[in-house]
Formats: C-alpha cells, sequence, structure tokens
C-alpha cells in the first residue's frame, strides 16, 4: 500500500510541469502581441509558431521576446489576450541584424572545351569497363564483374558530377553539343 501511495505521488510530481507550458510573447513596435510556442531566427526575420501552422516577420518589426509561463494549454496565439500570464523579470531583447556574412570565394570558372574533352575521355573509359564487365560476366568471373560494376558506377558518377558543374556555371543550360561525341 505504501509502494502504491509513493508511486502515485511521484507520478503526480511528474505531471506538473505539464500543466503549464512554456511560452513567448512577441511585442511588437506597434503595440501588438503574439504568443507562441516556439521561435527561431533566420536572417532579418523571425519565425514562430502560430495558429497551427509557421508565421514570420522581420526581426525590426519586434520590439522584444519575452518568456513567461501559460496556466492554460496555449492555443498558439489564438487566446484571449487578457488571460495571458504577466511576464518574467527577465526579458529577452532581440538582438540587431548582423552584418552579412564574407561572401565565399567564387569557384574558378570551369574551361567548357576542357570540361566536354574531360567529359568524352570519362564516356571512353567507361565504354572500356562496361566491355571488360560484359567478357567477365561471359567467363563467369562474378567477383571480377561486380568489381568492374563499381568502377562503372563511380565513373558514371563522376561524369554526372561534371555535368551539374558545367550546368551550373553555364546559366543553367548545357553547351550545345555536350552528349555528342
Amino acid at each position: 500500500m505504501k509502494k502504491m501511495l509513493a508511486a502515485i505521488t511521484l507520478f503526480s510530481l511528474l505531471l506538473l510541469p505539464a500543466a503549464s507550458d512554456a511560452s513567448f510573447l512577441i511585442l511588437l513596435k506597434n503595440g501588438g502581441q503574439l504568443t507562441t510556442p516556439l521561435y527561431w531566427i533566420e536572417g532579418r526575420m523571425i519565425l514562430f509558431y502560430y495558429a497551427g501552422g509557421v508565421a514570420g516577420m522581420e526581426r525590426k518589426e519586434v520590439e522584444r521576446i519575452e518568456a513567461h509561463q501559460t496556466s492554460a494549454p496555449l492555443a498558439m496565439g489564438l487566446g484571449d489576450p487578457g488571460k495571458i500570464a504577466p511576464p518574467p523579470a527577465r526579458v529577452e531583447k532581440t538582438e540587431e541584424p548582423a552584418a552579412a556574412p564574407e561572401a565565399k570565394p567564387a569557384k574558378p570558372k570551369l574551361d567548357l572545351k576542357e570540361a566536354k574533352e574531360r567529359k568524352d575521355r570519362m564516356t571512353t573509359e567507361l565504354d572500356v569497363l562496361a566491355e571488360k564487365m560484359r567478357e567477365a560476366g561471359r567467363a563467369g568471373n562474378e567477383a571480377e564483374k561486380e568489381k568492374l560494376r563499381m568502377q562503372l558506377r563511380s565513373m558514371g558518377t563522376e561524369i554526372y558530377q561534371l555535368t551539374d558543374e558545367v550546368q551550373q556555371q553555364n546559366e543553367g543550360k548545357l553547351p550545345g553539343g555536350w552528349w555528342d561525341r
């Protein structure tokens, strides 16, 4: 009986934190208020959960964000603002947008003619590997066939990576005759 009573008491104590939800009160510069269970900052935007979805606004529109506890389950901003618990003494100020990060150095431009020649060499090697794999298959050498298959896949991946790189640097288009030999 004592163990049962102790277990019920412990279980009840574990449920107490679930009775109140931590949330945030977003105070806008125009005087508006929004309540949200979670917010995050991406660049110049503050994004947050609101009314069953994700909403966002520029950081310059927000005066501050305060953390507070609500006694009723959070209605994601749809509740009566008069029922919001007073904010705690600690107030979190939104930070000013940081300076733009330094731009990464651009990759050197590919020489399209050189890239085409490289792709053609890899395609020729691909044909040689395919023929070797067919010969290994006719000879019944499964281990050699599997080894060649892995090399074929690797070579094909390299060709498509080169193709993607050329396409990115050429305004999303492949040069005419790219797939011709």
